[in-house]
Order: C-alpha cells, then sequence, then structure tokens
C-alpha cells in the first residue's frame, strides 16, 4: 500500500512539474507592444534668465588605494576550470590586465606558482614579484613605484583568494 502511494506522489509532482516546464516559456515571452505615440511638443517658453553656473561634481576616489607592496594569499583547491582575473594600476598610468588561466583539481600552490609567473611577466622589470610561500606571493614597487591591485573576477569555484 505504501509504495503505491508513494509512486502516485511522486508521479503527480513530476507530472506537475513537466506541465510547468511546458507552460514556462510562453509566459516568459513578452508580446511587442505598440510604441505609445510620442507627446505633442510643448510651447516655447519666454526667454528665460540664464541659469546659475554649476559647481563639478566632486572627484570620483580611485577604486583601490595606491600601495608600495601588496600580498596575495591563496587558500583551498579548485573545482572547476576557471580563469582569475587581476587590474594592475601603477600610479599615473593605464591599467593592465592579468589573468591566469585555472585547471580544475589545482591547489592554493599550484595556483600561487602560476599567479607569480603570469604577474613577473606582465609588470615587467619595475615591480619585485616575490613568492616567499608556496601558496603566497608579495608584489612590491622598485624605487617607491606605487599601484594598485584588484581582483576583477573569478571563475574558478572553490579556491579562495586575500589581498592584504
Amino acid at each position: 500500500m505504501y509504495r503505491a502511494t508513494r509512486s502516485a506522489v511522486c508521479l503527480t509532482i513530476f507530472g506537475l512539474m513537466a506541465s510547468a516546464a511546458f507552460l514556462t516559456p510562453a509566459f516568459a515571452q513578452e508580446k511587442d507592444a505598440p510604441a505609445a505615440p510620442a507627446a505633442p511638443a510643448a510651447p516655447a517658453a519666454p526667454a528665460a534668465a540664464p541659469a546659475p553656473p554649476t559647481t563639478p561634481p566632486p572627484a570620483a576616489a580611485p577604486a583601490a588605494p595606491m600601495v608600495n607592496s601588496i600580498k596575495i594569499l591563496f587558500d583551498d583547491k579548485a573545482k572547476n576550470n576557471g580563469e582569475l582575473v587581476f587590474t594592475f594600476t601603477p600610479e599615473g598610468g593605464a591599467a593592465k590586465t592579468i589573468s591566469v588561466t585555472i585547471a580544475a583539481k589545482m591547489d592554493r600552490k599550484d595556483v600561487a606558482r602560476s599567479a607569480a609567473t603570469e604577474h613577473s611577466v606582465a609588470l615587467g622589470a619595475g615591480y619585485k614579484v616575490d613568492k616567499y610561500d608556496p601558496d603566497k606571493i608579495k608584489i612590491t614597487g622598485k624605487d617607491k613605484a606605487k599601484f594598485s591591485l584588484t581582483i576583477s573576477s573569478m571563475t574558478a569555484n572553490g579556491l579562495s583568494i586575500r589581498l592584504l
């Protein structure tokens, strides 16, 4: 008796889910509505006094602070293939994108090794990239060069990255 009831309930739920999946695309599509007619133009107003001068908006704060050195710490292991993208901005210069390709099951040591290699190639002689622990990197600007480093995106799940 129990099996028959359980099967009937499962079939009923399955039927509801199948019908919902079949009907949902029909509701999701929107019909093209005709555009509303444009409002008639307002009559020209008599000449008004000149507008008062506006003050310029305040300057935007930088996305990340400029520093002389930064540490990157890696933790855990990647669960899938992905990419880690850093944005490096030298003081007074243009931003550079640094991409690190991550394979599934790469652990923190392998990702740190790849990231250190990519950073040292992209940054050149003006910056020192030091892999001081198996899972830690320190980037220092030579001649007191300041820069900012941010993580733009990461598509590999399971991996943890911190900037200090």
